[in-house]
Formats: C-alpha cells, structure tokens, sequence
C-alpha cells in the first residue's frame, strides 16, 4: 500500500495544515512501513492516485495545493506518474482535452482500455 500526500496538522496550538508531498510503503507481509528516499511528489490534498498494475505505475491527478508563502489554495490540473519499481515522479506526455482542475473527485480504473 502507497500513502501519498494529503494534509497533516501545522504548528502546535495552530489551526494551520501542511499539505504533504511524501510518500510512504507498507509491505503487508512484513507489516513494516519504510519511506523511500528522495521520492517527493507534488504536494496536494483531494487528489486521486490510481494504479496500474500491469505497468507498475501510480497515476495522480488533481487536487488541491497549498503556496506556502501565501497560504492561498489552488485546484490543479496536474497529472504525475510514479514508477513504482524505480520509486520515480515524472509528469507524463499528455495529448487531448485535459480535465478542468478538481479536487475531491474520484477515478476508477477500466480494465482493457489504454
């Protein structure tokens, strides 16, 4: 299992949140969590992340991220691919009409499409 971003509580006796980019693997035959190293994706929250298993790939898009400096939130539109063999981000070559950002929203994979 993959947990990948999301949100986690600021300063202490602050109402503030950080929104997350890391990620963190627990291997269910050793009921042990580990962190990989320098394997930091786009901070985001009310994202999704759908993988592909016959490729080995985690694919994220949209949500909702945080600018630290100004604590203004925006929507993205942001797809990213983690390979999950090597544990590397890389935004993929996309063609077609990219959905409008969003966050909060769902995706399914659909065996037997490209």
């Amino acid at each position: 299992m993959i947990i990948y971003g999301g949100q986690a509580p600021g300063a202490e006796n602050d109402d503030s949140f950080t929104t997350l980019s890391d990620i963190h693997v627990y291997d269910i035959a050793q009921n042990k969590w580990t962190k990989p190293v320098n394997c930091h994706g786009v901070p985001r929250t009310w994202h999704t992340a759908t993988f592909l298993p016959e490729r080995q790939l985690l694919i994220s898009f949209g949500g909702e991220s945080t600018n630290p400096k100004t604590g203004r939130v925006t929507t993205t539109d942001e797809v990213m691919v983690l390979d999950t063999d090597i544990m590397l981000w890389y935004p993929p070559s996309v063609t077609g009409s990219i959905p409008s950002g969003r966050s909060g929203h769902t995706a399914s994979l659909l065996p037997h499409t490209n």
